[in-house]
């Protein structure tokens, strides 16, 4: 293993992975992101889009992996879907 994680292995160790899109929370609360927990500190809307991006990325980590996966219309669809919900916003 080189040091990187891999799709079965969430990152926890890099300093930049407690912030994404201007969406920052503490270390403690990316661990319970990770662990699937509630959070400790961050505020409700923080919360509901570091869990939608976890969903994205969690998703792509699994299809990425699979033989034949190609970045699609489709795949970005189903992507944004993931991450606002059916209604277009922001999820949950």
């Amino acid at each position: 293993m080189d040091g990187r994680p891999t799709s079965n292995e969430p990152s926890t160790s890099d300093p930049g992975s407690n912030s994404i899109e201007g969406y920052t929370v503490t270390e403690q609360d990316a661990a319970a992101a990770v662990e699937d927990e509630p959070p400790l500190s961050t505020d409700d809307r923080t919360w509901a889009e570091i869990r939608a991006y976890r969903r994205v990325l969690t998703y792509v980590l699994h299809v990425g992996a699979e033989p034949g996966f190609e970045i699609d219309e489709s795949s970005i669809r189903s992507m944004h879907f993931m991450h606002t919900g059916a209604t277009g916003k922001m999820c949950a």
